[in-house]
């Protein structure tokens, strides 16, 4: 079961990284900071980290956009906010598979 934990640890950490990197290219302040302390935290106190990850709520409802000051291309916004929806249902996937266990 480690070796399993150690792999749902890694994707999480992984989609962690882009999702930030993502939200730090569309200079989105206040979810990106924020994930990248729950990212570290996955180093020391796993269990809280993923608790974090799996209360934030406000989080599910992001999305990019630049009338609200996001720097985001109009052409971009679909495919980006497209992404980060996949990089937030792996985020979630893998905290509720560390959740129960894994």
């Amino acid at each position: 079961m480690g070796r399993e934990r150690d792999e749902h640890l890694r994707r999480l950490g992984r989609a962690l990284d882009q999702t930030v990197e993502l939200l730090d290219r569309a200079h989105e302040h206040r979810w990106g900071p924020w994930l990248r302390a729950r990212r570290a935290a996955l180093a020391t106190d796993p269990a809280r980290a993923v608790t974090a990850l799996l209360a934030a709520t406000g989080f599910a409802e992001l999305t990019l956009d630049p009338a609200v000051g996001h720097e985001v291309d109009d052409d971009d916004v679909r495919a980006l906010n497209d992404r980060l929806g996949r990089l937030r249902a792996t985020i979630h996937a893998e905290a509720r598979a560390l959740e129960a266990g894994g």
